[in-house]
């Protein structure tokens, strides 16, 4: 039997999660796996990259937390991706 850290066992689904964290439907899609607005493609915010994968694990699912937190606060995406940046390297 395989051993999976906390941080990394698969949770939820995407949608099921904005559900649970009280966001707009997509959010933690966009912030988890990133997303493209016409020409422009977004990074994830919290994956290092995207992967498709539909499921958010805990450690995932706590962060799209802490940074809707940040967000309701009025903080925007602008200055906090780089100090998330930071922490993915």
């Amino acid at each position: 039997m395989d051993v999976i850290d906390l941080l990394e066992r698969p949770l939820y689904g995407m949608s099921q999660a904005d559900r649970i964290l009280l966001l707009p439907a997509g959010t933690t899609r966009r912030w988890v796996d990133g997303y493209r607005r016409g020409d422009t493609a977004y990074s994830p915010v919290i994956r290092p990259t995207s992967t498709g994968d539909e499921t958010v694990t805990w450690g995932e699912f706590v962060e799209t937390r802490l940074l809707a937190g940040f967000r309701a606060r009025g903080v925007p995406m602008i200055r906090l991706r780089p100090a998330i940046e930071i922490e993915i390297e």
